[in-house]
Order: C-alpha cells, then sequence, then structure tokens
C-alpha cells in the first residue's frame, strides 16, 4: 500500500508524542534521587551549549608566601639561647626535731613517720639521716614494711632508702631490740635528702623565611658546657632532618652549620635542638639565609599564542593579589610586569590591577618588591572575558 506524504508526517509525530509520553512517565516513575541526578545532568549539558557569562582563564596562580624588604643578599635570624640539661636538684623534707624509742621491761616505744613523694619517675635516689644523741642496743628501721637498717648506730647516720619501695605516700618505723634490761635511742634532726633528676633535653625554635629567602643558609653558636663530663651528644633537627649529630666537649667552642636550600621552606621551619646528657647553653645562635636583593620575588609566566589573540579580542588581563593577616596594616611595595612599574599600598586583604597593556607573547615577567613585610597568600594572574 502506498502512503501519502501527509500519512507519513502524521505518523512521525504520532511516534514523537508516544516517545515523550513514555520519557516523562519514566522520569515521573524512577526514585527521586536519580530522578534528581538525570535532570541535573540535563541542565549541565544545556548550559554548556549555552552563555556562560563571564570565563577566566587562568595565566599563573602563585602562593608567593611572606615578602620582607632587605639591603643586602643575606637575611640574619636571631634564635632565643637553647638550655639543654641533665640536673641533679636535692630536696630536704625535715621529718621530726627529736625522737626517742625505747624497747624495756615496761613496754616498747617505737616512732612513726609518714612522707610523701611528688615526683617518683624523676627520682634518683632518696636517703634517711639523722643525728643519735643517746644509743643502746640494734637499732632497725622499717620502710614501707620493709627493713632498710638494722645494728647499732652512733653519731651522724645515712641511710640510703631503695626506690624499688617508695611510693607517693610512705611510712617510717624506727624501733630498738628489747636487751636484757632494755635499750633506748634518742635521735634528733631527722631529714630526708631526696635527689631528683631534673631534664631538659630537647628544645625547639622555630624561624619563618620569606619566598626571597630560598638560598643555602649557615646557623651558627656558641656552646657553653655549665659541668664537667665525659661529652654529651648534641643533635639538631632541620625541618625533622637530622643535620648536625657531635660529640660536644666541655670546652666554650663556637660552631657553624651548613644548611643546604631544600632542607628549608617558604614560612614557617623548625629548629630541634637535643642532647644525651650533660648541661649546656646553646648562645648567640643566628641563621643568616642568602636572600634576593631588595626581598624581591620574580615570577616567570608564559602566553601563548592563542591566549593573546583571546586578549587582543578586547579581553582584560587582570593581576588579583590575596593577602594574608600579618602584624603590619598596610601592604606598601611595588610591581613590576615586564619592567612595568607600580606601587601599591593598602590596607585591604584583597588588591586587583589590570595589566592588559603590559603583558605580551611568549615568556612574562612578574617581580615584587616589599617596602614592608606581608604575606601573599594566592597571587593570580587571569584573563576575563
Amino acid at each position: 500500500m502506498i502512503m501519502k506524504k501527509g500519512q507519513s508526517g502524521g505518523n512521525i509525530a504520532v511516534l514523537v508524542l508516544l516517545i515523550a509520553i513514555f520519557i516523562s512517565v519514566y522520569i515521573l516513575l524512577i526514585p527521586q534521587e536519580d530522578r534528581d541526578d538525570l535532570l541535573n545532568e540535563i541542565n549541565k549539558k544545556n548550559d554548556s551549549n549555552g552563555d556562560n557569562g563571564d570565563v577566566e582563564l587562568v595565566l599563573l596562580e602563585e602562593s608567593v608566601g611572606i615578602l620582607k624588604p632587605s639591603d643586602t643578599d643575606t637575611v640574619i635570624h636571631d634564635i632565643d639561647s637553647v638550655s639543654l640539661f641533665f640536673r641533679d636538684e636535692p630536696v630536704t623534707q625535715d621529718l621530726a626535731n627529736v625522737l626517742t624509742i625505747e624497747n624495756g621491761l615496761f613496754g616498747e616505744s617505737s616512732q612513726k613517720l609518714v612522707f610523701n613523694l611528688d615526683d617518683e619517675d624523676n627520682l634518683r635516689d632518696i636517703a634517711l639521716f639523722f643525728f643519735v644523741r643517746e644509743g643502746d642496743g640494734d637499732l632497725e628501721v622499717k620502710l614501707n614494711g620493709q627493713n632498710v637498717y638494722a645494728g647499732k648506730a652512733e653519731g651522724l647516720q645515712n641511710i640510703n632508702l631503695p626506690k624499688n619501695i617508695v611510693g607517693s605516700i610512705n611510712e617510717l618505723q624506727i624501733s630498738v631490740d628489747k636487751g636484757i634490761l632494755g635499750n633506748k635511742y634518742v635521735l634528733s634532726d631527722i631529714k630526708l635528702r631526696e635527689n631528683f633528676e631534673i631534664t631538659n633535653a630537647q628544645e625547639v625554635r622555630n624561624v619563618v623565611l620569606s619566598s626571597a629567602e630560598d638560598e643555602n643558609a649557615k646557623l651558627s653558636f656558641l656552646s657553653f658546657c655549665n659541668e664537667q663530663n665525659s661529652g654529651a651528644r648534641l643533635r639538631i633537627f632541620v625541618n625533622a632532618k637530622e643535620s648536625f649529630n657531635e660529640l660536644m666537649p666541655c670546652v666554650p667552642q663556637r660552631k657553624n652549620l651548613e644548611i643546604d636550600k631544600n632542607d628549608l621552606n617558604v614560612g614557617n621551619n623548625e629548629f630541634i635542638f637535643d642532647i644525651d646528657k650533660g648541661d649546656y647553653l646553646l648562645n648567640d645562635l643566628e641563621l643568616e639565609v642568602k636572600s634576593k636583593e631588595g626581598g624581591k620575588e620574580r615570577i616567570k609566566f608564559p602566553i601563548s599564542e592563542e591566549q593573546f589573540n583571546k586578549i587582543q579580542e578586547d579581553n582584560e588581563v587582570v593581576l588579583k593579589v590575596e593577602f594574608g593577616n600579618l602584624d603590619e596594616d598596610d601592604r606598601k611595595g611595588t610591581i613590576s610586569v615586564n619592567g612595568k612599574e607600580f606601587s601599591f599600598n593598602t590596607d585591604d586583604d584583597e588588591f586587583e590591577k589590570l595589566i592588559t597593556s603590559f603583558v605580551e607573547e611568549g615568556n612574562n615577567f612578574i617581580e615584587i618588591k616589599p617596602d614592608n613585610e606581608f604575606e601573599i597568600l594566592n597571587l593570580e594572574i587571569i584573563i576575563e572575558r
């Protein structure tokens, strides 16, 4: 059968209508989450085929960091002194002025003394000492129920107490044996001498470097030994990497440590000083860093032929700077793009400048010279159309 042209067009319209109805019913019947994803995908495709408004083409994006002016090609950072030590710190506790201990025909009179210990971990040694004014028989001393002394005592007595039986709360019991007719002790100036090891084996110092300080550095210091010892081992870590490990004699000496630029960061740098024994003072600490002249930061960015053609099609090249929050309120300096300079002085967190006429096809250079210290969190050069 031969179909007429009008009939064919009508059939196609019906088919299209049926497909549209089917799609609509399908969209209504699928789960809500799948329906939202499908509609969003359709909207994205429509947007990509339509007008997106302003389009930005990024030519340069850089986190510059801290900038600060410099009159020379080196910057010296003074670092606080470092005191590292293992020290004995004696502490004396008075337990009693006079004690009388008896054991005879009419009964026994022993004495109990209680003392506290606040720092068990750092206790190095502990001793009981007293003066015997009068004494007959054998004296017995117990610490927390365990014998620590038994025998004849006279004059000044010094009894070392075992650390392993000392706790936070302790009891001393002092008694005397009975003998035939009874025995008696009179003790005076009963004291405890505790010796603690006070340690400060490690110190941390932080140094913030500007983006212009990107060359090798030298750490120098003068070491002093506060007590005679066989020599401590000093280690210095720069950003967690061991850069110095030497035995330090107990004589004043100046040390210089060369630091490779690859071991340093723009921004914060952590220096850890560590010893294994002894008592040392590191003084006159300085970090000397090679710096670009004037503290300048110079960055290269290319512009392709296609990008330059876009610029010439009535588009603009915009420099955008986002500053960090340092103590200085104003950010002052000079920016040069391919040798064309302009200055800035702002207390805002953001700064923008049209630099369309400054750029050219091929390699371009932007140079920032600070007049005071400030931080650039982000620097962008973009094409806006």
